[in-house]
């Protein structure tokens, strides 16, 4: 199971799992079966790094469609997309996809994160 399978899976259980230094805690254990512990050991470097990737876009999660500039914005090449909520959506949903994104393998997703954390420092929001 990929890590962002797998971290949707503890959040489909209600488990809340946290990175510590170089450790996971989660909470409850009681939601954790044996089956997903050990998926949760096997991937942990990759779950690392993913709650580390997901930290460093905490400021994406807290925009609304009217801290955006107006659009257009493309969700991928060639496809405008009309108004500020259905990008903010499809750009959350993609973040946190990540690397399993159709975005992220065109390059469009860290392009548009960019283009989004770029256009927040104009306005002097991020």
């Amino acid at each position: 199971m990929t890590p962002a399978k797998l971290l949707a899976e503890l959040e489909r259980r209600g488990v809340r799992l946290v990175a510590d230094g170089d450790r996971l805690r989660f909470h409850p254990r009681s939601a954790v079966g044996a089956g997903l512990l050990e998926q949760i050991w096997e991937c942990k470097p990759a779950l690392l790094a993913e709650l580390a990737r997901r930290a460093d876009l905490q400021w994406l999660w807290e925009l609304t469609p009217a801290d955006l500039p107006e659009p257009p914005w493309q969700l991928h090449p060639g496809q405008k997309v009309i108004g500020n909520p259905i990008f903010l959506e499809s750009l959350k949903r993609d973040a946190l996809l990540g690397p399993e994104s159709p975005r992220w393998r065109w390059g469009a997703l860290q392009d548009d994160i960019e283009r989004v954390r770029s256009a927040m420092r104009k306005r002097g929001t991020d």
